[in-house]
């Protein structure tokens, strides 16, 4: 018996293709786990919890991380960087019916690719370990140049 090719989760129940369309589906066409599944169930007959996906949303994520360090280090390696925050509702398991207010911080050089960085808070420490030993012009969207 020949051997089974590669997977992005191995052992999963379900084929490649549906992983990919869940994760296309949660980032590229802004439909959240949660709906995904209800959809899948409506559709399909086919129960996926959303813990579920949640999980293989966290492994693609991971498996992703070599890249992400690549594109920082490019990042890093140029002499400007643009960045800005986004806040993020984040579910929480000691808030229970309250969000926590995450942020998604984006850092971009002009023509350069985009490398989002997750932080559970805005203080000062994120961007700082991001950013390490960058020594360049930072321009945020108060609109000044600082070098750092």
């Amino acid at each position: 018996m020949a051997p089974l090719p590669p997977r992005i989760i191995d052992k999963s129940l379900v084929a490649d293709e549906v992983i990919i369309d869940t994760i296309v589906s949660k980032y590229a066409n802004h439909c959240p786990l949660y709906r995904q599944s209800v959809i899948l169930l409506r559709d399909a007959g086919i129960e996926i919890t959303r813990a579920t996906m949640c999980g293989w949303v966290m492994t693609v994520g991971e498996m992703l991380s070599p890249v992400v360090g690549a594109m920082r280090k490019e990042l890093l390696a140029s002499g400007y960087i643009q960045a800005d925050e986004t806040p993020v509702d984040v579910q929480t398991h000691d808030k229970r019916g309250k969000n926590h207010q995450a942020y998604l911080w984006q850092y971009v050089t002009p023509g350069g690719g985009v490398v989002f960085d997750f932080r559970m808070s805005r203080g000062r420490e994120g961007p700082k370990l991001f950013l390490g030993p960058f020594a360049g012009i930072l321009q945020t969207d108060d609109s000044t140049h600082r070098k750092v």
